[in-house]
């Protein structure tokens, strides 16, 4: 491999942390708006603890043009598949990911209780932004 290889993949991606080492207890968690410009992708990939007294939780992604104003995004807009998005106890203590592919300049990915009560779930959710327009990318 050569060493001044500047294509080496820690060039080409930018990782983000939205949310590290969060312990989801009420029935919904915003993560913070990842802003795409400037890369052609974005990849969520979100770490589940274990579900303590709750059957299930979902993940969501919202986009939003002005990091403001966000929508639920539609499915067409996924890479993956919406049984990726639902968590339940089986699926703990697992690394989960989920692309987007929308024109939205800003994404979150947020976790809402589905079924359950007043548990926790111990989570961490990663934003990957990749195939950046000039590489390469400074690091993070």
């Amino acid at each position: 491999m050569n060493a001044n290889n500047m294509s080496s993949l820690g060039f080409e991606y930018s990782i983000s942390p939205v949310t590290l080492g969060t312990t989801l207890t009420a029935e919904t968690y915003e993560g913070t708006g990842i802003d795409t410009q400037g890369y052609e992708a974005l990849t969520f990939l979100i770490v589940l603890g274990a579900l303590v007294d709750v059957t299930s939780y979902a993940v969501h992604l919202e986009d939003s043009a002005d990091d403001v104003t966000y929508a639920d995004v539609a499915s067409d807009y996924f890479i993956g598949s919406d049984d990726i998005l639902t968590v339940a106890t089986a699926d703990t203590l697992k690394l989960r990911k989920v692309g987007y592919i929308g024109s939205k300049r800003y994404v979150r990915a947020y976790l809402t209780v589905t079924t359950g009560g007043s548990g926790s779930l111990p989570h961490t959710v990663i934003a990957v932004l990749g195939s950046p327009r000039q590489a390469p990318v400074a690091s993070s």
